[in-house]
């Protein structure tokens, strides 16, 4: 097909004209399309090769829209003439279909063929998505990437410096008091797993423009609090406080408990994964070292080889080692075990346990009325060496029960008396006593 724009006149070449209702049917050899004031001006149509007459009709009207420039177009199919606008356009800017038969361009998508420049760009109040890249399929292969953003270049000199960007990222502007402007979301879903993003090489900086270490930030870090409120029993294995692998790095732990409880072990262990536990019941929470009740890989490794205490308000931070395969107790909050802080306890009417597993200083009221004497129990110790002081501010005599403790003379502790004991793993032993 040629196109000839409607500055000409058809004259026919041997022709029989037959009428049509909407426009004229002609039979001829050749057409001759000539200027409409210069007939010496003209170009010839002819059939194909072989062809000896041909069936053409032309359009019924001419163009609506003057201003543009418009051509024939030959359907193959029903040798019917029709008039289609030329795509039109400026230097650089790329065309693309407006509808189904119709090129246009925009300066909104231009190349720069000098530079090899791409550039996109759009002025709006639509919500719509500027640039998408998408693909699907259906069979894919095993390693297979949608986009690739690369460069390679030489400086034009060997001591010349190049600072090369592969991709900026800016959202600016003035969008009100209540707006949100993301510069990057990523998300990265189905597969059995899912990297949001890796960095294989190259400094990582936030807030910036050179980073001098892997992960170089200028600003604060917050890690996503967790707050576990379940029921524990007095032994937990092997766990799961998010219930996806432990992947919160502040678990906050506020069960409703009534009496102190175990922790085995912890799911979720990775190279250099760091959790910290926060005690925010009204008990002890002890973590059991080296437990053989959670999976050996869950397993807690603790400082002293011994089982560690978070009293109510403290917090721990475990660090999981992958050469030991083990949750390491790295950092401890207030509380440590040789200094739990004091305690005072009102008895009621004896046989009560002391709270030597949270508190390291006890003082004890005793009520003002009969009996003289009031017998008290010792819990446990948690560590050998951990250090006990107990102080009866009376006015009654208080004395220990149980078997687990051991007095130079007597259990008995009169109303302003003190004792210092010290737990040797199977018992109270008093290292001194002081009267008020």
């Amino acid at each position: 097909m040629r196109t000839i724009y409607f500055t000409i006149v058809a004259v026919l070449l041997g022709t029989v004209m037959v009428s049509a209702q909407d426009g004229s049917i002609e039979t001829f050899n050749a057409i001759r399309l000539e200027h409409s004031t210069n007939q010496g001006q003209y170009v010839t149509l002819s059939a194909p090769s072989g062809v000896t007459s041909y069936n053409l009709t032309l359009p019924a009207t001419g163009p609506s829209n003057t201003s543009q420039r418009w051509a024939f177009s030959l359907n193959g199919s029903s040798n019917a003439l029709s008039w289609y606008p030329t795509p039109l356009g400026t230097a650089n800017q790329l065309a693309f279909f407006n509808g189904a038969e119709e090129v246009i361009s925009t300066s909104n998508l231009t190349w720069d063929n000098t530079n090899k420049l791409l550039s996109v760009s759009a002025t709006t109040t639509g919500t719509g998505t500027l640039f998408s890249v998408s693909k699907a399929s259906t069979a894919m292969a095993m390693a297979e990437t949608v986009m690739n953003i690369s460069s390679t270049s030489v400086p034009p000199g060997g001591n010349d410096s190049l600072t090369k960007t592969l991709l900026n990222i800016s959202a600016t502007g003035n969008m009100g008091n209540k707006s949100v402007v993301k510069g990057l979301v990523v998300s990265a879903t189905g597969g059995n797993k899912n990297y949001a993003a890796v960095f294989s090489s190259g400094n990582v900086g936030v807030g910036v423009s050179a980073p001098n270490t892997t992960m170089d930030v200028d600003g604060d870090v917050s890690w996503r609090e967790y707050n576990y409120t379940t029921n524990l029993s007095t032994t937990n294995n092997n766990m799961d406080f998010d219930g996806v692998g432990n992947k919160h790095s502040f678990i906050r732990i506020g069960s409703s408990t009534t009496a102190d409880f175990n922790i085995t072990g912890l799911k979720g262990g990775c190279s250099g994964k760091m959790v910290t536990l926060y005690n925010a019941t009204g008990h002890g929470m002890r973590l059991k070292h080296e437990s053989t009740n959670s999976t050996d890989t869950n397993r807690i490794n603790t400082a002293a080889d011994a089982d560690v205490l978070l009293i109510p308000g403290a917090a721990y931070q475990l660090i999981w080692s992958a050469i030991d395969k083990r949750w390491v107790v790295a950092f401890s909050g207030p509380g440590e075990l040789t200094s739990l802080g004091n305690k005072e306890i009102q008895i009621s009417g004896g046989g009560e346990t002391l709270p030597s597993t949270t508190a390291s200083y006890i003082q004890i009221n005793t009520p003002t009325t009969t009996p003289n004497r009031y017998g008290v129990y010792l819990a446990d110790g948690v560590n050998p060496g951990q250090i006990l002081v107990i102080q009866n501010k009376g006015p009654k005599t208080i004395y220990f029960l149980g078997t687990n403790v051991v007095w130079d003379n007597t259990t008995d502790l009169q109303d302003g008396e003190s004792i210092i004991a010290v737990w040797n793993g199977t018992a109270w032993v008093q290292v001194a006593r002081a009267s008020n």
